[in-house]
């Protein structure tokens, strides 16, 4: 449990943990919170742990994280445990799946106890069959529109089309203050019969008292522009959109000129046969002051997307399979001078000399990953700007590259050993998710996995096998409405 890691460098100094040591126990007895839980933990072992207040912290960060984090706090040891109890916020974060979701539910309820707050609810349905079981018509009825007895904060899917539309149709999918819609958006079978819409869209609707939407993460999901508030969005995520889910000019740069307060937008395109052709040129210059962390990725415009955006405080830039020149984006994003610090460059051809020259106009950069994006001489070139100019890039405290067969090498800090990594296949695609999210400091919920992977598509296969087949026509009942 290396706890440290948590928190901020100032924390972790020997000053500030000695310090924590000394006055845990005092904290422990002077706080009326701590006081419930201080007799399950032997006086001894006080100095050793850090205090309720600050722990408690802590497990509300993981758990925005992730929603199965208070089941994770209850096993790692007994204080935890205790500590976890002892916190009833905690327990209005429950992800379930297809593992005992019922008493999963009512044991996280009653934990929760006469605690009135809004839930943040993750659901991890990747078959249909999973739905028909008798434990999830029970999570249906609880959690249907106009019967919970409780607002939804934030809500988070994984799943595939099919379940899409049970969650839509039976949870009335609506605005919340979070939403993460990530769905497989391959057909499950031949002639999938029970969906109302065979391209999943989200909202459907939005009530009149719904709450601003301050953060959007869709995957393979087209969003409603005509009837969602912008004003106070702050993350628009928009991951694996294709031909009808991209956001097309016309319907992303007027949503853009309402969001004030946006930090982070992703836009992802699917891989296509050909170049996706649209033109920023007739909405002007726009400024995102706002911005600071931008994603973009597929064969579409982007260097036309960026050269419509004014960015002055972009702090980190993925770009991602892009057909525009990479050193292209990095010339009109340096135009501003802004104080980019991380930046990812994957499955895009650049020269390395000059790639190494551009990389000199950012001043702040950090942290650089290249990922299938450029050949052996990128090292000779880094290490000989750097001997003609040792000034160049100084604030670089990292620098990670993978070639196209997945072999890693390390340029800054100099490695200390030669040993030989080699990263292929879906150890790649997560490392390259991995790396993504942490260019982009990530705060939204992640996939619970590659929905378009092998490994996936086997656990798919086990779930179908485990649950008994009900005929969809008879049993289903999305699908008997819609025969009618």
């Amino acid at each position: 449990m290396q706890l440290p890691k948590l928190l901020s460098r100032r924390q972790r100094s020997k000053e500030l943990v000695k310090f924590l040591k000394a006055s845990a126990s005092k904290l422990l007895r002077t706080s009326t919170r701590s006081s419930a839980i201080e007799s399950k933990i032997e006086s001894s072992d006080l100095s050793r742990r850090l205090p309720y207040e600050l722990l408690t912290v802590i497990f509300e960060l993981a758990v925005r994280g992730h929603h199965n984090f208070p089941a994770v706090a209850v096993v790692v040891c007994s204080y935890w445990r205790a500590v976890a109890l002892a916190y009833a916020p905690l327990w209005s974060y429950i992800w379930l799946d297809h593992r005992s979701p019922k008493l999963k539910y009512d044991l996280w309820k009653e934990r929760l106890g006469d605690l009135d707050i809004p839930r943040s609810i993750t659901i991890v349905a990747l078959v249909r069959e999973q739905t028909l079981t008798e434990e999830w018509q029970y999570i249906t009825e609880t959690l249907q529109a106009g019967k919970r007895n409780f607002d939804i904060r934030s809500f988070h899917l994984d799943g595939d089309i099919e379940t899409f539309d049970w969650s839509a149709f039976k949870m009335g999918l609506n605005t919340y203050e979070e939403v993460s819609l990530h769905v497989d958006d391959r057909w499950p079978s031949e002639k999938p019969l029970f969906c109302s819409s065979p391209i999943p869209f989200w909202p459907r609707h939005v009530f009149p008292d719904s709450k601003p939407v301050r953060s959007i993460s869709l995957c393979s999901v087209t969003m409603n522009f005509k009837i969602l508030d912008f004003s106070q969005v702050r993350i628009l995520e928009l991951f694996n959109t294709n031909t009808n889910s991209f956001p097309y000019p016309n319907r992303l740069m007027p949503a853009l000129q309402t969001m004030s307060h946006l930090q982070t937008l992703v836009v992802e395109l699917e891989e296509l046969p050909v170049a996706l052709k649209c033109s920023y040129a007739n909405y002007g210059f726009l400024r995102l002051e706002s911005l600071l962390h931008l994603q973009v990725g597929g064969s579409w415009p982007i260097n036309g997307f960026l050269r419509a955006l004014y960015l002055p405080n972009l702090q980190s830039f993925v770009i991602d399979r892009a057909l525009d020149s990479p050193l292209m984006a990095l010339t009109i994003i340096s135009c501003v001078a802004p104080p980019l610090r991380r930046l990812c460059i994957s499955r895009c051809t650049v020269n390395p000399e000059r790639l190494v020259d551009r990389l000199g106009s950012f001043c702040s950069l950090s942290t650089i990953y290249l990922i299938s994006a450029t050949d052996p001489r990128l090292a000779d070139a880094f290490y000989q700007r750097r001997k003609l100019d040792p000034s160049i890039l100084s604030s670089l405290q990292l620098l990670d590259t993978y070639d196209a067969d997945g072999n890693f090498e390390r340029l800054v800090p100099t490695p200390s050993t030669t040993r030989r990594i080699v990263v292929k296949g879906e150890q790649m695609n997560q490392r390259r998710r991995e790396i993504f999210d942490l260019v982009m400091q990530r705060t939204t919920l992640h996939a619970t996995c590659d929905m378009t992977s092998p490994s996936c598509d086997a656990l798919k296969e086990q779930l179908r096998k485990r649950f008994k087949h009900i005929n969809r026509a008879s049993d289903y009942p999305l699908g008997t409405m819609l025969l009618r």
